[in-house]
């Protein structure tokens, strides 16, 4: 798996992640409510404070993520597939890889295609239906 893979699974699953473990955290601390008050005490103080390192490890990762891309696209490469493009990337709009048709925005964020268009919608109605 290449380095931009690893950036993009890890963005992609980080939020999911933090909401799965303070889920089981609060299934954890409800019980114990009852049993160790003290105990729901401390973690809930343990929650609140690593919070913001959640937070903040999901913007590093972001700027990880957008700063791996923006480099392979510099060198006119696809970030995903690694090939070498032969149009001429505009930094201005959004930028579609020849090779894999992944479509990326000005700011290397790659664009999901929607899916729920009808089939006679062109590719630039399909990355700019959200906009």
């Amino acid at each position: 798996m290449t380095i931009y893979g690893i950036l993009r699974a890890l963005r992609g699953g980080w939020g999911l992640a933090c909401f799965w473990f303070y889920t089981i955290a609060f299934l954890i601390a409800l019980p114990t409510v009852f049993l160790f008050p003290p105990a729901t005490i401390v973690m809930f103080g343990s929650a609140l404070l690593s919070l913001p390192f959640a937070v903040l490890t999901g913007i590093v990762l972001r700027i990880t993520y957008r700063a791996w891309s923006r480099r392979a696209l510099a060198a006119g490469r696809c970030p995903a597939c690694r090939k070498r493009m032969q149009s001429h990337r505009d930094p201005t709009s959004n930028w579609k890889c020849e090779f894999c048709d992944r479509v990326f925005d000005p700011d290397a964020e790659e664009q999901m295609a929607r899916t729920n268009l009808p089939p006679q919608a062109t590719d630039a109605a399909k990355y700019n239906a959200l906009r």
